[in-house]
């Protein structure tokens, strides 16, 4: 499986874009604004899981909340 990561200026490229690739590979899943905040949370968890040390449960539901 390969994942690409693009930001285009609008839904139109994007689609252009999952076109071309569909003519090379059958599967391509183009993803919205919506799920944007899970891989950006997904990639804060990655990097926090390289530092030493811990963080209170506290901490964690209040920068959540933000």
């Amino acid at each position: 499986m390969t994942v690409l990561v693009a930001k285009f200026k609008n839904k139109r490229e994007a689609d252009r874009a999952a076109s071309v690739i569909r003519k090379m590979q059958e599967n391509v899943e183009v993803v919205n604004g919506e799920y944007w905040e899970d891989f950006y949370l997904g990639q804060m968890i990655d990097e926090g899981m390289k530092e030493k040390g811990s963080v209170s449960l506290a901490s964690i539901r209040k920068k959540l909340r933000e």
